[in-house]
């Protein structure tokens, strides 16, 4: 569709990207749209700002964080309910190996091994 296409917050390091994050750029792209949303791509591979033992701090990186705003420039945040909808249809498409989870003012999805 016209919508589904990957937008990149300014600075976020996308060549250390892990394989199979990147197979699951378009699975996550069409869950948000399914719902009637756009997104932006907001963090992968980082040196700091997450927890210790973040997987953003891997190279392959196998973390990324996703806008969950009502547009992609809104600064509005997607009611929590529909955050955990678009969630679901993430896990769903993209099954066990990959954790979900919603935070306040993203979704932060993995593959976990």
């Amino acid at each position: 569709s016209s919508m589904n296409h990957l937008k990149v917050k300014d600075g976020v390091w996308i060549p250390h990207l892990h394989r199979n994050m990147v197979r699951a750029i378009p699975h996550i792209l069409d869950a948000f749209e399914h719902h009637g949303y756009e997104t932006v791509l907001t963090e992968a591979y980082a040196t700091s700002g997450h927890m210790v033992n973040s997987k953003h701090y891997e190279n392959p990186c196998a973390a990324t964080d996703w806008r969950t705003w009502t547009s992609p420039t809104s600064g509005v945040q997607i009611d929590k309910e529909t955050k955990h909808k678009i969630a679901e249809t993430i896990r769903l498409k993209l099954g066990r190996k990959y954790d979900v989870a919603v935070e306040w003012s993203h979704i932060h999805i993995e593959w976990d091994e």
